[in-house]
């Protein structure tokens, strides 16, 4: 498995809600830059790990704040509230976020 499918192959399985997807990957991300980079010299494939963590993370900050701002929404009858229902079942990438439920709401 590639390491930036990683996260939400982790995160994409456990039924969680999405505060607490985000703090534990803001928690991967801790760890990662805790980690010592010159363990068995990979020093370039250390950092390009926690880029991608760190870029998971800005996406995950992202979803999140648009969650809270149409959350006061959720319980609208119809495509509305199931499209911010679905925004909190998991992580969405980059590409989902921007193609996904958002456009509907015209953010």
């Amino acid at each position: 498995m590639e390491r930036r499918h990683l996260t939400f192959h982790v995160f994409g399985r456990f039924d969680l809600i999405l505060d607490s997807r985000l703090e534990y990957l803001t928690l991967a991300v801790g760890n990662a830059k805790s980690h010592p980079v010159a363990v068995g010299g990979r020093h370039e494939d250390a950092i390009s790990f926690l880029t991608e963590l760190e870029e998971e993370l800005e996406v995950a900050q992202v979803q999140l704040e648009l969650y809270h701002t149409l959350a006061p929404r959720i319980n609208e009858v119809g495509e509305v509230g199931e499209k911010i229902r679905f925004l909190a079942t998991r992580l969405f990438n980059i590409t989902e976020v921007n193609l996904r439920p958002f456009p509907f709401f015209s953010l």
